[in-house]
């Protein structure tokens, strides 16, 4: 049976009775979805867009709606509720023809072999298995080379395939916050493709941005450093970079900055620290702050100048590694991107590993 709101809706929409009747013979049996597997109805679900599963849901019975909803990470399941029991009516007639949607998906998908129609009708899902939640527990996307990154989607991508995508919402729960975890939940949480690689595209360009940002900054406050500025003079060199509202952390301390931001002053106020105590005690006296320090070109140009390179030099070293570094942090993130997509589509690891290794050649 529908719930009260539905069928109070689906009672009083259409106009005259012959045709509240004539919507009525037309509603497609989806009474096999609901006895199909978990598997299986989690598959379908990935194959067709929230929109047409949410008209194909307004009138349909009880007992697929709660398979459905059981199906589907929470964050869907929520938006699902609303768009159901509070969104905007909807014309009988258009939830037929999702109705019909999703049962011609669901028919395509049984002819391919990708499931079946038999039972047995258990939404249970599989704890993540031991090395997957070892993996996600041990990765640092900072720290992660592009190799790392297709190991980790691959792993996902497994088990999202054998178990629906819905099946990586614990790992969520594992992951920092950051670029990983948000195009993860947004595949959980079955946003389009093409969505899902403008949101995470952004989130990306802003990330490589950052990071060419603070590398400038600590390559300019190494520079700062040798040339023996003070450190009055190296901060305002320094904070140019940022924005008047990100700029000089150490006079607004109340302001909760980004992470991106948060770093950029790290290293401002070090190379200021630095800079000051370079010009009492000389740059010998900075060997031991080195490995203290918050970004490895800040340390890296203080190592050249102490082992005796002059400033030229220092500053072509350092630009070459910046560039290096920022090149390196882009293609990662663009084949984790790529992945996230590849994962999204519901492609086989085999497929995803030889696509993003392929995607790294290319970009090489």
């Amino acid at each position: 049976m529908m719930s009260g709101r539905r069928k109070r809706d689906w009672d009083e929409h259409g106009g005259d009775g012959e045709r509240r009747s004539e919507s009525r013979r037309e509603r497609p049996d989806l009474g096999p979805l609901a006895r199909m597997s978990g598997r299986a109805l989690r598959r379908l679900i990935e194959r067709v867009d929230m929109d047409t599963l949410s008209l194909a849901l307004r009138y349909a019975e009880e007992a697929l709606v709660q398979r459905v909803l059981r199906n589907v990470s929470a964050r869907t399941a929520a938006a699902l509720r609303v768009e159901m029991e509070d969104g905007p009516s909807a014309a009988p007639e258009d939830c037929v023809e999702a109705q019909q949607v999703l049962l011609d998906v669901a028919h395509d998908l049984e002819e391919r072999g990708e499931i079946s129609f038999e039972g047995p009708a258990d939404d249970a899902l599989p704890p993540l298995d031991r090395e997957l939640e070892r993996r996600i527990v041990a990765f640092s996307l900072a720290e992660a080379g592009a190799p790392d990154v297709i190991a980790l989607v691959a792993g996902l991508s497994g088990r999202g395939r054998e178990h629906g995508l819905v099946s990586l919402e614990p790992a969520l729960e594992r992951l920092p916050e950051g670029v990983l975890a948000a195009g993860l939940r947004m595949a959980v949480d079955q946003l389009a493709v093409e969505e899902i690689e403008t949101v995470l595209g952004r989130q990306i360009d802003a990330a490589v941005y950052a990071m060419e940002r603070n590398s400038e900054i600590a390559v300019e406050g190494a520079l700062s450093i040798v040339e023996g500025e003070d450190q009055e003079r190296t901060r305002q060199r320094l904070v140019a970079f940022l924005p008047e509202g990100e700029a000089d952390f150490q006079r607004m301390p109340e302001v909760r900055l980004p992470p991106s931001a948060q770093a950029a002053n790290d290293i401002i106020r070090a190379s200021c620290d630095l800079a000051a105590l370079a010009r009492r005690e000389g740059l010998g006296a900075l060997e031991d702050r080195l490995e203290e320090l918050p970004h490895p070109l800040l340390a890296r140009g203080v190592r050249l100048a102490l082992d005796g390179n002059d400033l030229d030099e220092i500053e072509r070293m350092l630009r070459r590694r910046s560039r290096s570094r920022v090149e390196r942090e882009r293609r990662k993130l663009e084949t984790l991107l790529e992945g996230i997509l590849l994962l999204r589509e519901g492609r086989d690891p085999a497929y995803i590993r030889e696509a993003l290794e392929g995607f790294l050649e290319e970009k090489a």
